[in-house]
């Protein structure tokens, strides 16, 4: 199974650097990482980026196996949001004539204007250091990078060529899947993962590729660290994580019944005025000729959220990123037993809850070095740290067992 595995915002990158780890730190499945993995880092953050490019370097450099990744810079060069829209002209009336702009009505279906200035996030600066858990920035820088997109996507195609075909595999365009990785608590990956999910299944199914799609996103209570750190920031995550959950709810309930039928087309910011340059065009159309289950950004959603309760919790962000990068890895690894829906009925729409069984090593290992990561950090007297009851150090001693 091939897998194009789309890393959206800090969250989905971070995710993806320590799937790419465990693949490769096993010897087993590093021939799954060369031939069959392809990476999409998408942020506005240029950084994490930066990052996550030395991270899978040196990881190559150390197994010797380098899986095929592109990073793309969402804001380019932009500082701010105003510079884009003065650029593609969003907030012009009338052109040179005097006559009302073409298409304007198109961008204002997709786009916030007041009073005819489309909305611009001043607040939201410099981009290139990310969105600031302002989701519609990252929508807007998106939607303007949906071409360069496309090239990426026929980019990949043609190193699965490459790679497949020396290994004699013929069946290039069959059995390939799109993992999405995003937080939906946050800006960046909030507001890009639904555009770059779709645009990349509609190239393949353009090219009448099957290409099922699986999203695996972060809630507001996989943050407990961030919220401590910066309390203000609480109300944002939490209106992104419900505005996230309205979307996803929306996209997968045509999937429920095939007679519903919908189309979604995004205008081209250069010429919105002008159909067939549409950057984005999905959906069923009253003639069938686009069908439903292709062309939606997942087919099933897996929510990561955090348990309120006293007796099971994570502490840090990243212990959900690496929770969430076991999952995927024994999906991909060939030491997978099984995987099932633990629930038929979805509690919410088409959200369920998936259960991988794996070997009992692995799991073993995760918990022995998240333990060690705990302990250590207790004995160095982490600031805000908190542990259970159990776990607290009683009349002088550590508690055993």
């Amino acid at each position: 199974m091939k897998t194009i595995v789309l890393a959206c915002g800090g969250a989905g990158i971070k995710t993806a650097i320590r799937l790419n780890e465990m693949l490769a730190s096993n010897p087993a499945q590093r021939q799954i990482l060369e031939r069959d993995v392809y990476y999409i880092a998408a942020d506005t953050d240029i950084h994490a980026l930066q990052m996550f490019d030395s991270f899978i370097k040196r990881q190559s450099e150390l197994n010797g196996r380098q899986p095929y990744y592109r990073c793309l810079s969402l804001a380019d060069n932009y500082d701010k949001l105003s510079e884009l829209t003065r650029k593609r002209e969003m907030h012009k009336v009338k052109d040179k004539n005097g006559n009302p702009i073409q298409g304007k009505e198109r961008l204002q279906e997709h786009w916030w204007y007041r009073n005819d200035i489309p909305f611009e996030a001043p607040n939201v600066m410099p981009l290139k250091m990310g969105s600031s858990r302002c989701a519609p920035a990252a929508y807007l820088l998106t939607w303007d990078m949906l071409k360069q997109v496309e090239k990426i996507v026929q980019d990949i195609l043609h190193e699965m060529h490459i790679r497949r075909d020396d290994a004699g595999d013929y069946g290039l365009m069959d059995n390939i899947q799109l993992i999405a990785i995003a937080g939906l608590a946050g800006g960046t990956g909030r507001g890009c993962w639904n555009l770059l999910a779709l645009k990349i299944k509609e190239y393949f199914h353009s090219h009448e590729c099957a290409l099922k799609s699986l999203g695996v996103f972060f809630d507001v209570t996989a943050y407990p660290n961030v919220i401590a750190e910066i309390p203000g920031c609480a109300y944002q995550l939490k209106v992104n994580t419900l505005t996230g959950f309205s979307e996803l709810s929306c996209w997968t309930r045509p999937g429920q019944n095939e007679n519903v039928g919908f189309m979604y087309r995004l205008p081209d910011l250069e010429k919105p005025e002008n159909a067939c340059r549409d950057v984005l065009m999905t959906g069923i159309d009253p003639n069938g000729c686009y069908n439903v289950n292709a062309l939606v950004p997942v087919n099933r959603a897996l929510i990561i959220c955090g348990d309120n309760s006293a007796a099971v919790r994570l502490y840090k962000d990243h212990h959900y990123h690496e929770m969430a990068a076991s999952g995927i890895c024994a999906m991909l690894s060939s030491s997978e037993l099984a995987s099932r829906l633990s629930n038929r009925i979805a509690p919410f729409q088409s959200f369920g809850t998936v259960t991988f069984e794996v070997e009992n090593a692995k799991i073993g290992a995760y918990l022995e070095k998240l333990a060690c990561q705990l302990i250590a950090q207790f004995l160095m007297g982490e600031a805000g740290m908190r542990f259970p009851a159990r776990w607290r150090i009683s009349s002088g001693r550590f508690p055993c067992g």
